[in-house]
């Protein structure tokens, strides 16, 4: 997308609006992408780009993105999507991923065992959300999007290594927390 110099915004940017345009807009659709993926919806993910774009043109002046704007839109976009989660919902219910969700039986598998999946996955999704942020930020980076440790590393502006300890930090407390509780739900019935 070409954006001409000369056009000027309502707020009086000028030369700024034109900056703005060339250095994120190109990633449009890689924030989409982005957001799409975590949302599993379109008018979500539109609303959580749009989010971001406001974000980004809010925090412009003070924007210091010398290397990857890609990246740095997309963690954007995943920052705000975070914290979305932090917020509880306006009715009162929280927001649990679709593999949570998922009807009982649904895999036409048995029910009990079906009904003991979701309970599992709810059980791990709300210790994800007890995780310290930078660790629960990494494991939903990597478990749940999927992205690679360089992709993470460059997205959080750390080091890959540094993504691999926090990762197995995480993983670690998730398997010591889900074992303990669902130790003690069996050894109550």
């Amino acid at each position: 997308m070409r954006i001409k110099k000369h056009q000027s915004s309502a707020s009086g940017t000028g030369g700024g609006e034109a900056d703005f345009k060339q250095r994120f807009l190109p990633h449009a659709q890689a924030m989409y992408r982005t957001a799409w993926r975590l949302t599993g919806n379109a008018q979500e993910a539109e609303d959580l780009v749009q989010e971001a774009f406001l974000t980004l043109w809010t925090k412009r002046g003070k924007l210091n993105v010398s290397t990857d704007a890609e990246a740095y839109c997309r963690a954007t976009v995943r920052n705000l999507y975070l914290n979305s989660l932090r917020r509880p919902s306006m009715d009162g219910t929280e927001d649990l991923s679709l593999a949570a969700n998922k009807p009982a039986g649904a895999n036409g598998g048995d029910l009990q065992e079906a009904l003991e999946q979701r309970d599992a996955a709810q059980l791990m999704l709300a210790l994800i959300r007890r995780l310290p942020e930078a660790w629960r930020i990494v494991v939903t980076l990597r478990d749940v999007e999927g992205l690679s440790y360089d992709e993470i590393a460059t997205s959080l502006q750390t080091t890959e290594g540094n993504v691999r300890v926090l990762l197995s930090r995480a993983r670690k407390q998730l398997r010591e927390q889900f074992k303990r509780l669902d130790n003690y739900g069996r050894n109550s019935k």
